[in-house]
Protein backbone atom coordinates (compact mmCIF):
# COMPACT_ATOMS: atom_id res chain seq x y z
CA UNK A 1 0.00 0.00 0.00
CA UNK A 2 3.21 2.18 0.87
CA UNK A 3 4.75 1.94 -2.41
CA UNK A 4 1.06 3.06 -4.41
CA UNK A 5 1.45 6.51 -2.38
CA UNK A 6 5.12 7.01 -2.62
CA UNK A 7 4.04 6.46 -6.99
CA UNK A 8 1.36 8.71 -7.07
CA UNK A 9 3.93 11.06 -5.42
CA UNK A 10 6.35 10.67 -7.77
CA UNK A 11 3.99 10.65 -10.56
CA UNK A 12 2.54 14.35 -9.22
CA UNK A 13 5.48 15.53 -8.77
CA UNK A 14 6.33 14.62 -12.31
CA UNK A 15 3.38 16.01 -14.07
CA UNK A 16 1.89 18.55 -11.58
CA UNK A 17 3.51 22.50 -11.41
CA UNK A 18 1.44 23.25 -8.39
CA UNK A 19 1.99 19.94 -6.71
CA UNK A 20 5.87 20.52 -6.97
CA UNK A 21 5.52 24.42 -5.37
CA UNK A 22 3.68 22.70 -2.63
CA UNK A 23 5.39 19.78 -1.85
CA UNK A 24 9.18 22.23 -2.10
CA UNK A 25 6.83 24.50 0.72
CA UNK A 26 6.07 21.64 2.57
CA UNK A 27 9.46 20.42 2.89
CA UNK A 28 10.75 23.81 3.65
CA UNK A 29 8.58 24.27 6.80
CA UNK A 30 9.64 20.72 7.88
CA UNK A 31 13.03 22.16 8.12
CA UNK A 32 12.33 25.05 9.71
CA UNK A 33 10.49 23.69 12.21
CA UNK A 34 12.78 20.39 12.48
CA UNK A 35 15.78 23.21 13.17
CA UNK A 36 13.89 24.95 15.88
CA UNK A 37 13.27 21.39 17.64
CA UNK A 38 16.68 20.69 17.42
CA UNK A 39 17.99 24.02 18.59
CA UNK A 40 15.53 23.98 21.39
CA UNK A 41 16.85 20.95 22.36
CA UNK A 42 20.13 21.49 22.41
CA UNK A 43 19.58 25.27 24.58
CA UNK A 44 17.72 23.22 27.39
CA UNK A 45 20.59 20.42 27.23
CA UNK A 46 22.89 23.38 28.28
CA UNK A 47 20.09 24.52 30.60
CA UNK A 48 20.08 21.30 32.67
CA UNK A 49 23.60 20.88 32.59
CA UNK A 50 24.04 24.10 34.53
CA UNK A 51 21.29 23.85 37.19
CA UNK A 52 22.81 21.89 40.03
CA UNK A 53 26.13 22.65 40.82
CA UNK A 54 28.41 19.89 41.77
CA UNK A 55 28.65 21.57 45.45
CA UNK A 56 25.25 20.29 45.76
CA UNK A 57 25.96 16.04 45.45
CA UNK A 58 27.51 13.83 47.72
CA UNK A 59 28.88 11.03 46.58
CA UNK A 60 28.72 8.27 49.20
CA UNK A 61 30.43 5.03 48.98
CA UNK A 62 31.40 4.75 45.58
CA UNK A 63 33.31 1.52 44.60
CA UNK A 64 34.35 -0.09 41.20
CA UNK A 65 34.23 -3.77 41.47
CA UNK A 66 35.36 -6.00 39.35
CA UNK A 67 32.54 -8.26 37.43
CA UNK A 68 34.38 -10.20 34.91
CA UNK A 69 37.59 -9.91 33.15
CA UNK A 70 36.24 -7.39 30.90
CA UNK A 71 33.48 -5.54 32.71
CA UNK A 72 33.00 -3.68 36.25
CA UNK A 73 29.96 -2.36 38.75
CA UNK A 74 30.14 0.63 39.55
CA UNK A 75 28.07 1.31 42.89
CA UNK A 76 27.02 3.32 45.23
CA UNK A 77 25.11 6.37 46.62
CA UNK A 78 24.17 9.98 45.28
CA UNK A 79 22.47 12.68 48.06
CA UNK A 80 21.21 15.68 46.12
CA UNK A 81 21.47 18.37 48.08
CA UNK A 82 19.79 20.75 45.62
CA UNK A 83 16.38 22.38 47.05
CA UNK A 84 15.00 23.28 43.28
CA UNK A 85 15.76 20.80 41.18
CA UNK A 86 16.11 16.97 40.63
CA UNK A 87 19.22 15.16 39.50
CA UNK A 88 18.48 13.28 36.36
CA UNK A 89 22.30 12.11 34.90
CA UNK A 90 25.87 12.19 35.48
CA UNK A 91 28.40 12.19 33.05
CA UNK A 92 31.68 10.15 34.46
CA UNK A 93 34.98 9.66 33.67
CA UNK A 94 36.77 6.48 35.11
CA UNK A 95 40.12 6.13 35.41
CA UNK A 96 42.88 3.22 35.91
CA UNK A 97 46.17 3.78 36.96
CA UNK A 98 48.95 1.17 37.34
CA UNK A 99 51.34 3.27 40.67
CA UNK A 100 54.73 1.96 41.69
CA UNK A 101 56.59 3.17 44.41
CA UNK A 102 60.27 4.51 42.58
CA UNK A 103 63.11 5.84 44.58
CA UNK A 104 60.74 6.75 47.80
CA UNK A 105 58.16 8.67 45.11
CA UNK A 106 54.92 6.84 43.59
CA UNK A 107 54.92 7.09 39.98
CA UNK A 108 50.98 6.80 38.46
CA UNK A 109 50.85 6.06 34.35
CA UNK A 110 46.97 5.75 33.32
CA UNK A 111 46.58 2.39 31.82
CA UNK A 112 43.21 2.62 31.11
CA UNK A 113 40.23 5.29 31.21
CA UNK A 114 36.21 5.24 29.99
CA UNK A 115 33.35 7.45 30.04
CA UNK A 116 29.70 6.73 31.22
CA UNK A 117 26.69 8.79 31.03
CA UNK A 118 24.78 7.22 34.62
CA UNK A 119 20.93 8.06 34.02
CA UNK A 120 19.40 8.59 37.62
CA UNK A 121 16.61 10.00 39.33
CA UNK A 122 17.32 11.88 42.65
CA UNK A 123 14.48 14.11 43.77
CA UNK A 124 15.86 17.54 45.65
CA UNK A 125 16.97 16.40 48.97
CA UNK A 126 17.22 12.91 48.40
CA UNK A 127 19.73 10.38 47.86
CA UNK A 128 19.57 7.08 45.82
CA UNK A 129 21.87 3.83 45.33
CA UNK A 130 23.28 3.26 41.89
CA UNK A 131 24.78 0.46 40.30
CA UNK A 132 26.11 1.16 36.48
CA UNK A 133 28.04 -1.59 34.55
CA UNK A 134 31.38 0.10 33.20
CA UNK A 135 32.77 -1.46 30.05
CA UNK A 136 35.84 0.02 28.05
CA UNK A 137 38.82 -0.37 30.65
CA UNK A 138 39.69 -3.57 29.70
CA UNK A 139 41.68 -5.69 32.00
CA UNK A 140 44.65 -3.91 32.32
CA UNK A 141 47.84 -5.97 34.34
CA UNK A 142 49.08 -3.75 37.40
CA UNK A 143 52.88 -3.94 37.81
CA UNK A 144 52.41 -1.97 40.98
CA UNK A 145 49.02 -1.00 42.97
CA UNK A 146 46.03 -0.78 40.55
CA UNK A 147 44.09 2.71 41.71
CA UNK A 148 41.22 3.93 40.00
CA UNK A 149 39.38 7.74 39.71
CA UNK A 150 36.20 9.30 38.65
CA UNK A 151 35.36 12.61 37.37
CA UNK A 152 32.41 13.82 36.97
CA UNK A 153 32.24 15.94 33.60
CA UNK A 154 28.46 16.90 33.97
CA UNK A 155 25.47 17.27 35.93
CA UNK A 156 21.96 16.76 34.22
CA UNK A 157 19.37 18.64 36.45
CA UNK A 158 15.28 19.25 35.67
CA UNK A 159 12.68 20.87 37.90
CA UNK A 160 10.90 19.10 39.96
Amino acid sequence: MGWLVALAVLFLLAYSAGFRKAALGLVGVLIVVGTAVYVYEQIEDDRSRSRIPSSELEYLDIKLLNKSASSRQLTGRIKNNSKKYALRGLGLRIVLEDCEMLDKQTSCTVVAETTNNLSINVPPGQARDFSEGIYGLGSPIAKGNMVWRYEVTYIRGESY
